[in-house]
């Protein structure tokens, strides 16, 4: 099933776009839009309206269509629409060939380093509106309190680390950040306690530090425990 809708901007009363979705949700959604889109819509607030739903998706072309030509396309100079197609093309599921295209047509956009250090920068900035950012947090939330979840993330995390090239990726980050794979070992000093290198674990032996976690901190006693 498909639905029809338009976008009608509230300053002047016309309708700017046409387009088809799956569901009324798509109506309503701001990513995957034109810049065009975004310009107009920066400038002013405007109303989603649902010409037609529960429509078969051909049947939806057809209407996209004709809708197109009936507000007609601004670019061609025939009317009001940032639609820069005259519609009736979309597909609900696209063929091999076209994934194929699409995917070629990505791979060569991302090759071109202005091109990511603009979508980086996109990337940061929608990340730093509250709503993704609670997003993200409900979403991290069901991920680690839902136990089929849970199972799901471990699975694909033993998946991913099978991999050579995941793990020499880790390695080298970790190796970036001087932190190694190298395990460390808990180590105190009266209250005072550390997770010292193997490296480093002569040195402190020789300033008097042991092996394990405070006696104190052992017993429960957390009110003097320094970790340095």
């Amino acid at each position: 099933m498909a639905v029809v809708y338009t976008h009608t901007r509230l300053d002047t009363g016309k309708v700017f776009y046409v387009g088809i979705g799956k569901n009324e949700t798509r109506a309503f959604n701001t990513y995957h839009r034109s810049n065009w889109w975004k310009k107009i819509t920066s400038k002013t607030k405007y109303q989603v309206n649902i010409t037609h739903k529960d429509i078969l998706w051909e049947e939806a072309l057809v209407i996209e269509k004709y809708l197109i030509s009936f507000y007609g396309r601004e670019d061609l100079k025939q009317g009001t629409l940032c639609n820069m197609t005259d519609g009736g093309e979309g597909v609900l599921n696209p063929t091999v060939e076209r994934r194929e295209a699409i995917s070629m047509c990505n791979k060569q956009r991302l090759a071109d380093p202005n091109e990511r250090a603009k979508i980086s920068v996109a990337v940061k900035k929608a990340f730093e509106r509250d709503s993704v950012k609670k997003a993200n947090s409900l979403g991290q939330k069901r991920r680690f309190t839902d136990v089929k979840q849970r199972k799901t993330t471990s699975e694909k995390t033993k998946v991913a680390m099978a991999r050579s090239e995941v793990r020499e990726k880790i390695l080298k980050i970790n190796a970036d950040l001087g932190m190694l794979t190298r395990t460390r070992k808990t180590m105190y000093k009266g209250i005072l306690e550390k997770r010292v290198l193997p490296d480093d674990i002569d040195s402190f032996l020789a300033d008097g530090w042991k092996f394990g976690r405070c006696p104190e901190n052992k017993l429960g006693r957390y009110a003097n425990r320094q970790v340095v």
